[in-house]
C-alpha cells in the first residue's frame, strides 16, 4: 500500500503455488485495502486457507490500514470464474465485477450462467457479508465485467 504522500507502507503475499492473480485493488475511506482476483487449487490469505471449487474461483480479501489481514471471501463453481474490477462506496461497501461460467455460489446466493461467460456484480459490506449478487448477459455470448 502506498499512501497519498507516496511513502511505502506495507506489502503482503497471498495465493499459493498455482496460477493466482490479483486483478483489482481498492481502498475505502477508513484506509482498509481490498484486493480481488482469481485463484486455482488452494490459496492462503493471512491465516486463512481457501480451496477452489473448480477451475478458477473468485476471491475478495480485506487488509487493515496497517496491512493486517481481516478476511477473505470466495465464490465459484466447477468452471472458470474471475473478478476483474472493484470499487468501494462512501458507506464502506465493496462492489466486485467479473465473469462467471455455469453455476457459481456466492455464499448462499447461486447464480446460473447461460453456458458461456456472463457478467456478475456482487456487493459486500465492510465485514465481508454478501449483500447481493447478480448475473447479466445473453445466451451463447462471452460477456465480462471489466470496470
Amino acid at each position: 500500500m502506498i499512501t497519498v504522500g507516496q511513502s511505502f507502507e506495507w506489502a503482503k503475499r497471498a495465493g499459493w503455488y498455482s496460477f493466482d492473480l490479483g486483478y483489482a485493488v481498492a481502498a475505502d475511506d477508513a484506509g482498509n485495502a481490498y484486493i480481488s482476483g482469481k485463484y486455482e487449487k488452494d490459496a492462503s490469505f493471512g491465516n486463512a486457507r481457501v480451496t477452489c471449487a473448480g477451475n478458477h474461483d473468485i476471491y475478495l480479501a480485506k487488509y487493515g490500514p496497517d496491512g493486517s489481514f481481516k478476511w477473505v471471501r470466495t465464490a465459484g463453481g466447477v468452471s472458470g470464474d474471475y473478478a476483474h474490477a472493484m470499487d468501494c462506496d462512501g458507506a464502506g461497501n465493496i462492489y466486485i465485477t467479473g465473469e462467471i461460467e455455469r453455476t457459481v455460489k456466492f455464499g448462499s446466493v447461486t447464480l446460473t450462467g447461460n453456458g458461456s461467460n456472463d457478467v456478475f456484480v456482487a456487493k459486500y459490506n465492510t465485514n465481508g457479508d454478501l449483500i447481493w449478487a447478480k448475473k447479466l448477459g445473453g445466451s451463447n455470448k462471452s460477456d465480462k465485467g471489466l470496470g
